[in-house]
Order: structure tokens, then C-alpha cells, then sequence
């Protein structure tokens, strides 16, 4: 469930529970017993709902940053045992840039593109406008004779992946 959507239905929850603490106020002693123990029912299972809601959102926040924190672990893990081959992978794409020629300016917007940046995210790093961050990509893209962002990162990642028919 979407956080603005449960913090939206726990505090429909606690003015439930609060509008009926201040009937059972109000009728008390003039109603019958029945009337207000169906009262106090409704508001125990208001605050039950919301304690067990609030007792699921923490264990899934706890899930998810336990997840978070494995993921990037495995990440550094990954970075620390590859250190050199990375460190050549990223000195042979800038000669590729360099060999299409490139600009710097060229080849950070290269580099996003192919992390997978957005342009916005390129742009904000870079210090430009999204325009000029798009027609970089666009000189990049004619440049190198690719046809977009797929096709500069295949050139670069196809043959780190195994075939199919190796398998």
C-alpha cells in the first residue's frame, strides 16, 4: 500500500476511534449496556486495525532496508573483487569516446546515458539544461552510428553477457 494511503486510512482509523470515544462519552449511563459495548467494540477493533497496520508497515520497512542494505553489500562486494577489470572496462570506453570524438562533456553525458540516467538526472549532475543534454545525446548518438541509449549500451555490455547458445 502506498504511504499517503496508509497514513490516509490510519487516520481515518484514529478519527473512527476518537468520534467513538467521545459518543461512548456521551451516551454513557444514558443508553443501554448493549449500545455501548457494541461502541467500545467498534473503537477496539479501530485501534486493534491500527496497531496491526502500523505493526506491518514497520516489519515491511525493516524487510525492505535489510534488503536494500544486503543489495549493496553484494554491490561493494562485487566492485571490491572486480576493482581492476572495472577500472580497465572504464578506461576502454573512454577510448571509445575518445575515438568517436567525444567532448568530456560528451563523454560524462555518455557515461549517464548508459548507467541509465535520465536526461534530467544527467543534466543535474552536468549543470546543464536538459536540451543541451539532449542534443549531446543525440550528437552521441550519430556520432558513435547508434540509434539511441540501447544501442550505445550493447555495444559496450553485449559481450560481457554469455550467449544463449553457449549454454
Amino acid at each position: 500500500m502506498r504511504r499517503g494511503l496508509r497514513i490516509t486510512f490510519a487516520v481515518i482509523l484514529l478519527v473512527i476511534a476518537s468520534l467513538g470515544c467521545v459518543d461512548l462519552a456521551l451516551d454513557w449511563g444514558k443508553t443501554g449496556m448493549v449500545h455501548a459495548s457494541i461502541e467500545a467494540i467498534a473503537i477496539l477493533l479501530c485501534l486493534l486495525l491500527l496497531v496491526l497496520g502500523w505493526m506491518h508497515v514497520e516489519r515491511t520497512v525493516k524487510v525492505s532496508e535489510d534488503d536494500r542494505l544486503r543489495t549493496e553489500q553484494a554491490f561493494q562486494d562485487f566492485k571490491a573483487r572486480n576493482k581492476d577489470t572495472l577500472r580497465q572496462f572504464h578506461e576502454a570506453m573512454c577510448e571509445q569516446f575518445a575515438r568517436w570524438g567525444f567532448t568530456e562533456s560528451e563523454s560524462r553525458v555518455a557515461e549517464g546515458l548508459i548507467r541509465g540516467y535520465s536526461l534530467r538526472e544527467i543534466a543535474a549532475r552536468a549543470g546543464r539544461s536538459v536540451k543541451t543534454v539532449r542534443n549531446q545525446s543525440t550528437a552521441i548518438y550519430a556520432r558513435a552510428g547508434m540509434t539511441g541509449r540501447a544501442d550505445l549500451a550493447a555495444f559496450f555490455l553485449s559481450d560481457l553477457m554469455q550467449d544463449d547458445s553457449e549454454d
